[in-house]
């Protein structure tokens, strides 16, 4: 049994030593999965890429299901300054609000999706499948990125890189889309 165990933990190991921290850099850069695959140092199956990116996304909390899943970063803070008994100065950060998504604050939004403040670090709830049926709207290179990625067939919170947002955009502008883009960093949920 724990050697079952010791052989899983060194493959695990060694595999994201060898492609594990490029694959997850590649897709934050929005690339493909062909082209993560080709930009790759060491000879990796797609199918194993594939794997890779699917649980990576999942366990990073890149893809959730509901909103109360999305990791809520924002928090109203402030700096206050405090006196030590021989008069030394510091500062201690002072938080005002909680870190819980209860706590957004909702505005509608009109403008243009790529104008939203830090929008790659933004979730956008969308049914990629809508893409992959609506595909006539997107270029060669969005078609291909929806079609071969590992992304669920139902709705979900996922985290825009810049071929999403470009994905995510393209649908906003033809109509095909209208939802909710949330800010965990700002704490704003956007109602397009």
């Amino acid at each position: 049994m724990s050697n079952e165990y010791f052989k899983e933990a060194l493959h695990n190991f060694t595999s994201d030593y060898a492609y594990g921290s490029q694959i997850r850099h590649l897709y934050d850069q929005g690339s493909s999965l062909e082209k993560i695959k080709e930009k790759l140092d060491y000879p990796t199956p797609l199918e194993t890429v594939y794997e890779y990116l699917k649980k990576y996304l999942i366990d990073s909390k890149i893809i959730v299901f509901t909103e109360s899943d999305i990791p809520a970063s924002f928090q109203d803070s402030s700096y206050t300054v405090e006196y030590d008994s021989l008069g030394r100065k510091s500062f201690r950060l002072k938080k005002e609000r909680g870190k819980y998504m209860n706590d957004l604050l909702t505005r509608p939004y009109l403008g243009d999706i790529a104008a939203i403040p830090d929008i790659l670090n933004c979730y956008a709830h969308i049914d990629l499948s809508i893409a992959s049926k609506n595909s006539d709207r997107l270029d060669g290179k969005l078609k291909d990125y929806c079609k071969t990625m590992p992304f669920p067939d139902k709705p979900c919170f996922i985290r825009l890189n810049p071929s999403l947002l470009d994905i995510v955009n393209s649908l906003y502008k033809a109509k095909l889309w209208k939802d909710v883009i949330i800010s965990p960093n700002e704490g704003i949920r956007y109602i397009l």
